[in-house]
């Protein structure tokens, strides 16, 4: 290869790397500022004093719905289980366990008192996941590690598909604690259960 032919191939090995480079930035910039918005929106609901007590639950389960995929995690913390169960029980149990979700959740947003929420690093872990390392700070001054686990889902949208708080994963966490009942009683007990939850 002479030096003109070098040169091009270089130049264009430059360019697309450069791009690449770039665009994962941009993606995980993206991540980071799809958190920032969501603890925002949320942090706003949450101070509103505008909003009576039912609406402003109403609009935080929203955000909730809008913001978290729970169609994956739902699947993802029955595991095995979930290619065994009827179309039947699919249907009840991706219903029951979405509201299971906001009901388990979204009541603790009420818990904010103006903690303040310091956004760390964020990191690209591949097939369009990425880890936003979020502290939140108590009023005390103590700082709590709470990450997020975001998926793309298409260029303009991100979900969050776990959050780990200290450590503690809470999609391995259920999914350890589904096993338990699944392996014993099956599909329909569990489903039998969350409603009992709902």
């Amino acid at each position: 290869m002479n030096t003109a032919n070098f040169a091009r191939v270089f130049i264009t090995l430059l360019i697309f790397n450069t791009s690449i480079l770039t665009n994962a930035k941009a993606s995980t910039e993206g991540a980071k500022q799809f958190i920032k918005e969501v603890s925002g929106k949320a942090i706003e609901l949450i101070k509103s004093n505008d909003t009576n007590e039912l609406i402003k639950e109403q609009q935080l389960s929203k955000l909730f719905e809008d913001s978290v995929d729970t169609d994956w995690i739902s699947k993802f913390v029955i595991g095995k289980y979930w290619r065994d169960a009827s179309d039947a029980q699919k249907t009840v149990y991706l219903e029951l366990h979405r509201q299971f979700l906001i009901n388990s959740y979204v009541p603790k947003f009420k818990n904010y008192t103006n903690q303040q929420i310091l956004f760390k690093n964020t990191f690209d872990e591949g097939s369009n996941e990425f880890l936003v390392e979020t502290e939140i700070v108590q009023e005390d001054g103590t700082a709590v590690k709470v990450d997020y686990r975001v998926r793309k889902i298409d260029n303009a949208e991100y979900k969050i598909f776990d959050v780990i708080a200290e450590g503690i994963s809470l999609i391995n966490t259920q999914r350890s604690e589904f096993a338990s009942i699944l392996s014993r009683k099956g599909v329909d007990y569990l489903i039998k259960k969350l409603k009992t939850k709902v």
